[in-house]
């Protein structure tokens, strides 16, 4: 019989025991490694890429990347600091910008995502505070930027949100909020900027006179709510749990921007928290409603007076937020037509959130003021639409640079607006408009939709030898494919207006309707509508994983029960649902990243 010491060894009990094991220093039998910055992981030194290259990477991440990771500060943050401080966060980068240059599915490319992979698996495993506080808050940065980017960012960012809660990053913006606060003695309007804090890469850090305290504190602080922003994201747009929220109002962080070591893209970073604060908020009380009210007593005047308040919220802010750029729009002129669109993007998810809390997805049997709604959602969609092919087409042509969900939502409105006009067509909404001022429309739509695909092309969307995003081609050919489904829909939709002669396979389509997946399952065999054709069968093989399965876009499934010319997209979604680990893994050569831990 033994028995276990303090120290964890173990010995005989005492009259078997022969002779006394001397006692040792207690030691660890493990040792965590910590976040990779030894030079054998840089990538330059590791003989992955050249000093070159590596410039040229890190300078593409730094041409518009930065925009959708507003964590940085261009006068710190330069290539000889982040390589120093680093080497993790400098191979994210420059595996960013990478993608930027040679495309997602480039050999150099995979190369450099493999190399970031390995070195953020071990930087998971170590505790965040092995190798100091500041080499945890760029660990966290890494992971920003690689969740923006890549498949796996839910749990990216659930693996970030857990390392800033335990190195304090929350606390860093009651403490900046407190300071600015407590200076703020000369009464100023609080958005007033030098040279050096929008943004420049002129002049150096020392002309800030530097407080290295406070410095710290605003990159811990940009850094917090940008991961506060993507946890809104993917709860409002991607169906994820609830996470952080503002105890107070979101719109107090723009005190920080009277901090000396504000930049100009934190203008860009606070608007974006402010709005997903308020979509979460408006997101987070309809669907209160929808669950707390079953589907015979929900009321429409309730809903509509919801939707008023969202309006009135989402206006308020984008008012505000036009005056504060005002005076910036030379040195950044993407910022005000990227807030237009903002705007448009959360108006028309609001109008359709409003009509889902209603429970109703038949626009045949949806009341006046529900189809007052849709109404609404479609006037915000083409709004949204023509900022973007807006000239200069400013917010296009940076779309290069843009995460995943910007492809994404870009090509959602554009299919939900084609949707919704064969839905809800412009004579229903206007209320008696003739037929060929409605055909008129619905050319106009496919013809913008062609300059829209054209335009994301240049951009870096294209196929075949063009493409620079995997993911991005995806949904750009979603969108040229839906523009061919729509113009052939629209045109028997005129056929069948004008009372032509319609074929027996088309007499039948009211009684199929159009929600294939209902009659799939209550029928158990296959219905088509409309006939499957070689058109169909490509839309269906390219519909993109992440557009089925990863994003909770509201909108997406309604139909009109007499209306068969949107069957095509009910084929889609259910095509899509019944085959794509085939058509992901064979077909399209998804790209899926393989996310390994061990």
């Amino acid at each position: 019989m033994s028995e276990v010491v303090q120290d964890g060894t173990s010995h005989a009990s005492a009259p078997a025991r022969k002779k006394r094991i001397p006692k040792k220093r207690s030691r660890a039998h493990f040792e965590a490694a910590t976040p990779p910055t030894i030079p054998d992981l840089d990538p330059i030194s590791a003989g992955l890429t050249t000093l070159e290259a590596a410039e040229s990477y890190f300078n593409s991440f730094f041409s518009g990347c930065d925009r959708y990771v507003p964590v940085f500060d261009p006068l710190f943050d330069t290539l000889e600091s982040v390589r120093c401080r680093s080497t993790l966060l400098f191979s994210t980068i420059c595996w960013v910008g990478c993608r930027v240059l040679t495309g997602s599915e480039s050999h150099q490319s995979r190369l450099l995502g493999v190399h970031t992979q390995r070195m953020l698996n071990v930087a998971i495993a170590a505790a965040p505070s092995r190798g100091g506080v500041q080499a945890g808050l760029e660990t966290v940065q890494a992971l920003l930027v690689r969740a923006c980017y890549a498949p796996e960012r839910s749990l990216l960012v659930a693996v970030a949100t857990r390392m800033a809660l335990e190195m304090g990053l929350p606390e860093a913006y009651g403490v900046l909020s407190a300071r600015c606060v407590s200076n703020s003695a000369d009464p100023k309007v609080g958005i007033e900027f030098t040279p050096s804090s929008l943004g420049h890469t002129t002049g150096s850090s020392t002309e800030r006179e530097v407080d290295e305290d406070s410095a710290t504190l605003m990159r811990k602080t940009r850094t917090w709510l940008h991961l506060l922003m993507l946890g809104q994201i993917l709860h409002v747009d991607a169906g994820g749990p609830p996470g952080f929220r503002f105890l107070g109002a979101a719109r107090r962080c723009r005190i920080l921007l009277g901090s000396p070591y504000s930049t100009g893209i934190d203008l860009h970073l606070f608007s974006q928290v402010e709005l997903n604060s308020i979509r979460a908020r408006i997101h987070s009380t309809l669907s209160q409603y929808g669950r707390t009210h079953p589907p015979g007593e929900r009321d429409d005047d309730e809903i509509m007076e919801m939707v008023g308040d969202a309006e009135i919220d989402i206006n308020v802010w984008f008012d505000d937020w036009t005056r504060i750029y005002e005076k910036h729009k030379e040195q950044m002129p993407w910022l005000t037509p990227n807030l237009a669109v903002q705007r448009c993007w959360a108006d028309s998810m609001a109008m359709c959130c409003a009509l889902k809390a209603a429970g109703i997805e038949n626009v045949s049997a949806m009341s006046p003021t529900q189809r007052t709604i849709l109404c609404m959602a479609k006037r915000s969609l083409r709004q949204h639409l023509d900022i973007i092919l807006e000239e200069p087409r400013v917010y296009l042509r940076s779309i290069r640079y843009a995460m995943d969900f910007v492809w994404a939502k870009n090509a959602f409105c554009y299919l939900l607006l084609l949707k919704l006009s064969i839905l809800v067509p412009d004579d229903v909404e206007g209320g008696g408009v003739e037929s060929g001022s409605h055909r008129s429309a619905n050319e106009e739509l496919v013809e913008k939709g062609r300059v829209l695909v054209d335009e994301l092309s240049k951009a870096g969307g294209g196929l075949k030898d063009e493409a620079r995003n995997n993911t991005g081609s995806l949904y750009l050919h979603l969108v040229r494919v839906s523009i061919d489904k729509f113009s052939h829909a629209t045109t028997r939709l005129g056929s069948h207006r004008r009372g032509s002669s319609i074929d027996s396979q088309a007499q039948l389509a009211p009684d199929c309707g159009s929600s294939v997946a209902r009659q799939r399952r209550a029928s158990g065999h296959e219905v088509r509508w409309p006939p499957s054709d070689e058109t169909e069968t490509e839309l269906e093989s390219f519909v993109p994983e992440q557009f089925v399965f990863e994003w909770d876009f509201p909108g997406i499934t309604f139909f009109s029960s007499p209306t068969y010319e949107t069957g095509w997209l009910d084929e889609l979604l259910v095509g899509a649902f019944e085959g794509a680990t085939e058509i992901f893994n064979h077909s399209l050569g998804w790209a899926s990243m393989d996310f390994n831990l061990s």
